[in-house]
């Protein structure tokens, strides 16, 4: 698994308390996958798809398929597999990438923008954002010793528990 994967996963588990947390799954009735699912069993149900993009210089905008429509088939494809698989659920969907550059941040809202009055709940999880997740799931590593299983979470109860100081 990707590590930005299993961030997003601990994130999921530990801090929106999802007890079903689902990674790389393949979609059977359109071509790709959905990175994480996370599952609450509140009333109504709530389940997060998420995509992952984990590119440390930044998110890239090749030529051939400009972030505005990759965003938008991808939101497309984890809606039809929400409603196929989750039909009672509230869905939400989240793109996760901790670094983005501005025209690319501005290109994946135009693509959500473009998905236009569908009911759809869709976040860009990006840059600032991103980081204060991620804080928000270093604070419970810390409070947290014991082992989980996930790997990005480990490594932040590690980090976090040092004798010394580190220097990032």
């Amino acid at each position: 698994m990707d590590l930005g994967e299993s961030l997003v996963a601990a994130y999921m588990r530990h801090v929106r308390c999802c007890d079903v947390v689902l990674t790389n799954v393949h979609l059977s009735s359109v071509q790709g996958e959905l990175d994480v699912v996370g599952v609450r069993p509140d009333k109504p149900q709530r389940v997060w798809l998420c995509e992952v993009t984990t590119h440390i210089r930044g998110m890239n905008n090749p030529a051939s398929r400009p972030a505005r429509q990759r965003v938008k088939e991808k939101v497309l494809r984890a809606s039809k597999f929400a409603k196929d698989v989750f039909p009672q659920a509230e869905h939400r969907f989240e793109v996760w990438s901790p670094r983005v550059r501005p025209g690319v941040l501005v290109e994946l809202q135009a693509g959500i923008d473009d998905l236009g009055p569908h009911d759809l709940h869709v976040e860009l999880i990006t840059n600032d954002a991103y980081t204060a997740r991620i804080q928000k799931l270093v604070e419970k590593a810390r409070d947290n010793p014991s082992t989980t299983g996930e790997d990005a979470f480990r490594l932040l109860q590690i980090l976090t528990h040092v004798q010394g100081k580190l220097k990032l």
